[in-house]
């Protein structure tokens, strides 16, 4: 982690939108920087960056994303991109979990008696089943397709997931 972020203080008061900013910015520089960090992992660990301008600025960083406000919480548009001007904006909690990598296993079970997976999706309030697969791989494809059909269901109006407002 750089040596500026660490000495850098801040003399806000700890209830206020500015304090509470910049602890959301030396956390995203912590877990992109720091392979000490709990969330490293998930983040510097897997190539996540944080751009140039705003590693050692938190007032540019500022300048581009604004202070945050009451239930709101820094984004990445595309999860696997970084966190940069064109990448990033304050979100709800409710906006933030509704844009997560999906689970590789999320919707599959294993079934020992016939060694096969079956597949899941959740649809108008209900479990679906999709089918098996003897493989996991094709088991994930599946499933994979089974998300797709949903997110068009959405985007059309068709379907409105219990987690996003459409």
């Amino acid at each position: 982690m750089p040596e500026k972020i660490v000495k850098h203080k801040v003399d806000w008061a700890k209830d206020s939108p500015l304090h509470s900013t910049y602890k959301i910015w030396r956390g995203m520089v912590y877990r992109c920087t720091n392979p000490k960090s709990n969330s490293y992992s998930n983040y510097g660990g897997r190539g996540i960056k944080v751009c140039d301008r705003w590693l050692n600025s938190f007032d540019a960083f500022v300048d581009d994303v604004g202070i945050k406000q009451d239930g709101l919480t820094l984004e990445r548009i595309d999860v696997n991109g970084n966190y940069e001007p064109e990448n990033v904006t304050w979100a709800t909690y409710l906006e933030q979990a509704n844009n997560r990598r999906p689970k590789e296993d999320a919707g599959l079970h294993y079934f020992k008696r016939k060694q096969t997976w079956q597949i899941y999706i959740g649809l108008f309030g209900r479990k679906v089943y999709l089918g098996s697969s003897k493989t996991k791989k094709g088991a994930i494809k599946i499933r994979k397709a089974g998300d797709t059909i949903k997110n068009l269901l959405i985007e059309l109006g068709v379907y409105k997931d219990e987690h996003i407002d459409v």
